[in-house]
C-alpha cells in the first residue's frame, strides 16, 4: 500500500521518533549522542524549526518538534544521513543505521502537549536506565529544571502551561511528571491512533485533514501527470510516449519510477492514477515506488535529482 504523505503546516507540532534498524543500537558511547545532538542543533538552525523536548536512548530518539516555514522532512533526512555516515566511518561499518523513514505524529497541542513532554522525558526511567530522571543527561528534562542551559532548546512554552512564575512552574512540572499517565494515551503517543498519525480532538483532526485535502487539490490542479511526465522525459532524455510503452530500457524505467514518486509523494496523486497513466499494473507501480524511495534515501545524487525536479514543477518537498 502506498504511504500517505505527511500532513504539514507552519507551527505544526510533531512527535518525531527515529529507531535503529532492526532495533539495533545507534549510540555506543556518549560521544555518539553528542555528535547526533550537534547535527540536530545545526538542522534546527538551518531549517528554522523549534524543539521543545527530546530524549536520546541507545537504540532510538524522541523529539517534540514545532515546524517552521519548511517541512521537517529535509531536516530529518539530513540528520539521519549525516549521522549514519559519521557512525559508519567511526565504527568501520556499512549499511543502514536507522529503520527506514522516521515516524512523525502530528499532535494537537491543546490536548497532548504536556502528555507528550512527560512521555518523552520518562523514557529513561521506563526503560530502567536510571532511577532518578535528573541522572540522565541525554534528555531535555534537566533543562526544564534549570540544571542545564541549551540555547537551541525551547522550554518557555511548556513551562508557561504551569504558570507565569518560573520557579513555581518548574515545581509544578516536576509534580506533573510524577503523576500516572493514562495507558491508552501512552500507546497513542508512540504509535498514533487507529485512525492514523494524528493525535488530537475530533475537531482538530477534521481541521487538519480538511486543510490537507484542500492543499492536495491545489497541487493536482497546478501539476498534472502529463506535466510531470513531460518534465521527467525532457530531463531524462527520453521520449514521453515511450514512457507508457512496453519498453524496458533502463532510462525509460528510471523515468517511470521518478514520475511515480513525484506524483504520489509530492503532487498528491494516487498510485492507481499513476498506474493507469503509465499503462502499468498497480502492484508494479507500488513496488517501484518502494524501491525508488529507498534509492533516494541511500544516494545523494538521487536526492538532488528529486529536489531539482520538484523545483522545476514548483512542488514542495
Amino acid at each position: 500500500m502506498p504511504r500517505k504523505p505527511r500532513i504539514y503546516y507552519p507551527g505544526a507540532l510533531y512527535h518525531v521518533l527515529a529507531r535503529g534498524n532492526a532495533k539495533q543500537v545507534i549510540f555506543l558511547a556518549d560521544a555518539d549522542m553528542l555528535q547526533y545532538q550537534s547535527y540536530v542543533k545545526e538542522g534546527l538552525s538551518e531549517y528554522g524549526h523549534r524543539i521543545h523536548a527530546y530524549c536520546w536512548m541507545n537504540n532510538h530518539t524522541h523529539m517534540l518538534i514545532q515546524a517552521g516555514e519548511s517541512s521537517i522532512s529535509k531536516m530529518m533526512q539530513q540528520i539521519s544521513q549525516r549521522y549514519t555516515q559519521w557512525f559508519n566511518r567511526k565504527y568501520e561499518r556499512v549499511g543502514h543505521l536507522f529503520q527506514g523513514r522516521y515516524k512523525a505524529l502530528l499532535v494537537d497541542a491543546d490536548d497532548y502537549l504536556l502528555e507528550l513532554v512527560r512521555y518523552i522525558h520518562l523514557n529513561p526511567k521506563r526503560a530502567g536506565v536510571v532511577d532518578q530522571l535528573e541522572d540522565y543527561q541525554w534528555s531535555s528534562h534537566r533543562a526544564y529544571l534549570g540544571n542545564n542551559v541549551l540555547p537551541w532548546l525551547t522550554t518557555e512554552w511548556v513551562l508557561q502551561q504551569f504558570g507565569e512564575d518560573l520557579s513555581g512552574a518548574r515545581i509544578k512540572y516536576r509534580y506533573f511528571l510524577e503523576q500516572k499517565a493514562d495507558k491508552e494515551r501512552l500507546a497513542q503517543l508512540s504509535t498514533g491512533t487507529a485512525e492514523g498519525r494524528i493525535l488530537g480532538s475530533d475537531r482538530f483532526i477534521l481541521k487538519v485533514t480538511a486543510a490537507q485535502q484542500t492543499e492536495s487539490t491545489k497541487q493536482k490542479l497546478r501539476c498534472s501527470l502529463e506535466e510531470i511526465t513531460e518534465m521527467v522525459a525532457k530531463e531524462g532524455g527520453v521520449n514521453a510516449e515511450e514512457i507508457s510503452s512496453p519498453s524496458q530500457r533502463r532510462a525509460v524505467s528510471h523515468a517511470r519510477s521518478m514520475i511515480a514518486l513525484l506524483a504520489v509523494d509530492y503532487a498528491g496523486l494516487s498510485a492507481t492514477e499513476v498506474a493507469s497513466h503509465l499503462s502499468r499494473d498497480l502492484t508494479v507501480i507500488s513496488r517501484q515506488l518502494k524501491q525508488t524511495r529507498e534509492r533516494v534515501y541511500r544516494r545523494g545524487a538521487e536526492k538532488s535529482r528529486v529536489e531539482r525536479y520538484l523545483n522545476l514543477l514548483n512542488l514542495q518537498a
